[in-house]
């Protein structure tokens, strides 16, 4: 295993593509992970398997399609026994697995329901999401430590409160950075690089690294310091055509009804009022991207000073998107619309004499899973329907799939170059 790679597999939560600098944003403040871009391959077209977390993270870690491995929705199923994952697969060659941060492939909400699957990491150290935050969930017992030790106050359920929900659950932090549950996991992951770097040397072993960050997920919670960065510039305004909406199915419609319900406005369309409350909200959305970015900057840091970065392999994605105020919705939901299926990927590999460049051919975020294990030089189940993105990195014309797919229990969608197809039950 002298010649395999060190892997830092980076997943953002509810991140649509186009909040990136680099994904054409015009007042994103990325940088970090636009460098990461610029020298690596950016994947224009990649979607997830399913618009909800548990789902499609489950889709990520086994290289299986929703259908396949049975997780369709965020309650009520886990993985089964003999699905395999792709750090199980790398720890039995020989790396050493370690996850800090957000996993999410079991249930965040009270007890967890933990699957008997393998999932492989011989360090773990989950937060399991703000929500779990809010509701005391022993999993993100690890964060709640740091923050009683330090007599900082609690994380509460203010997304519940009724005129945080009209602000779309948006609001700016209690706490700095430093405090902020992303900004603890990001400063965790960069000491454990270190920490993991020792015990990959002692034991000859290469180290595979997932870190899983809370944001931009809602609450959409900001430190102030971020928020202010936004606050006095221009911002695209959300895209919302309520005669459009009008052409879609009843249950979209019943959606973005519930959601103006929530936020106090119409569902054909803003007042000057309630857009006020959106552009505050999408405000909030992009500075705790801001604040992803901020993390990715410092664990790409910390690889570095460790002596781990020039022979790794950096893969960024998110798990899916979200509305943000487009088409008259907030947060997401079970449609496969763009805004909730779009997400970016990235991967910077350029020790390996790949080309840097943007690869326009359609993926999934799935296929993280065979294109880790080509990397690594370890074996993949036959039955996955991941495919390895390598030819991509090393030549970026390269289309390594002809169409993509994404589903919930009662939802399917095909896209295939610039047409896509939804089908409804």
């Amino acid at each position: 295993m002298s010649d395999a790679p060190h892997i830092l597999f980076i997943c953002a939560d509810q991140l649509r593509h186009d909040m990136l600098g680099c994904y054409g944003h015009p007042t994103a403040i990325t940088p970090h992970i636009d460098a990461l871009a610029a020298a690596g391959t950016r994947f224009t077209h990649c979607y997830s398997t399913n618009p909800l977390c548990l789902p499609a993270r489950s889709s990520m870690i086994t290289g299986r399609y929703c259908r396949q491995h049975g997780c369709q929705i965020n309650e009520g199923r886990v993985l089964a026994a003999d699905e395999a994952c792709w750090p199980a697969l790398l720890r039995d060659h020989g790396y050493y697995t370690t996850v800090v941060g957000k996993l999410h492939l079991w249930e965040q909400y009270g007890d967890p329901c933990i699957s008997a699957v393998d999932h492989g990491f011989q360090y773990l150290q989950t937060i399991e999401g703000k929500a779990s935050l809010s509701n005391g969930v022993e999993a993100s017992g690890w964060y709640l430590e740091y923050l009683r030790d330090r007599n900082l106050p609690l994380p509460h359920a203010w997304t519940k409160d009724s005129e945080c929900r009209r602000f779309g659950k948006a609001r700016i932090s209690e706490y700095d950075e430093e405090d902020h549950v992303d900004g603890f996991i990001g400063r965790r992951a960069a000491r454990h690089l270190r920490e993991g770097r020792r015990l990959s040397r002692e034991q000859s072993r290469p180290l595979c690294m997932q870190v899983g960050i809370c944001s931009p997920h809602d609450a959409y919670d900001p430190p102030r310091a971020l928020y202010e960065q936004y606050a006095e510039i221009d911002i695209p305004d959300p895209v919302f055509d309520p005669a459009h909406n009008r052409t879609k199915s009843g249950a979209f419609q019943a959606f973005v009804r519930r959601c103006a319900k929530e936020m106090g406005y119409s569902p054909e369309g803003y007042d000057a009022e309630s857009l006020e409350r959106i552009r505050f909200m999408r405000r909030c959305y992009l500075a705790t991207v801001t604040l992803v970015d901020r993390q990715v900057g410092r664990i790409v840091q910390a690889m570095k000073e460790a002596g781990l970065y020039e022979k790794t392999v950096i893969i960024f994605t998110s798990d899916h998107g979200e509305f943000t105020g487009d088409r008259g919705a907030v947060q997401k939901d079970r449609f496969l619309y763009e805004n909730n299926v779009h997400v970016p990927l990235i991967i910077h590999a350029p020790f390996l004499g790949t080309t840097a460049g943007v690869a326009e051919g359609p993926v999934q975020n799935m296929d993280v899973f065979a294109t880790v294990l080509d990397l690594a030089g370890v074996p993949g189940p036959a039955r996955s329907s991941s495919i390895s993105l390598m030819p991509v990195l090393r030549d970026p014309v390269c289309d390594a799939r002809d169409a993509v797919f994404a589903e919930t229990f009662d939802r399917k969608m095909v896209r295939m170059g610039h047409h896509k197809l939804i089908v409804e039950d």
